[in-house]
């Protein structure tokens, strides 16, 4: 009783909304509603293939790529990475990081990666990051 009285005052404070299309969220646990979580899209092994053997060919120098989201300007996965990058809501970060962890896992090709490479910051925010560390001494 006290339990959801507490839940109660805390929904009433705190309101879990969808990062994406901002519905409340009844599940406190997630940070985007399902609707939202579905149409994000995903990269198919068939395009991830096509699209690397364009762009890199048979150079050597890198044999595999992997991909897991279809990046749209104005869209879900271009939304969601600015939250993370610009507005550091790391909780976005953890989400983008299972999704892509499971997608991984799943991928035969890639349990013998040598490398992985993040999504680089725009200059602007790596000179801001750099900024006040040199300011402090």
């Amino acid at each position: 009783m006290l339990k959801l009285l507490l839940d109660s005052i805390l929904d009433f404070i705190f309101i879990y909304e969808c990062e994406i299309c901002h519905r409340h969220l009844e599940d406190k646990k997630t940070i985007i509603c399902l609707d939202c979580l579905h149409k994000i899209e995903k990269v198919e092994p068939i395009d991830m293939k096509q699209s690397f053997e364009l762009k890199f060919g048979n150079h050597g120098y890198i044999t595999k790529a992997f991909s897991c989201f279809h990046f749209k300007e104005e869209g879900i996965v271009q939304m969601l990475i600015h939250e993370l990058k610009y507005q550091n809501k790391r909780t976005i970060g953890i989400l983008l990081g299972e999704i892509v962890g499971n997608a991984i896992k799943h991928d035969v090709d890639f349990t013998s990666a040598d490398a992985l490479l993040p999504v680089p910051l725009h200059k602007i925010r790596l000179r801001e990051r750099i900024q006040p560390k040199r300011t402090n001494r």
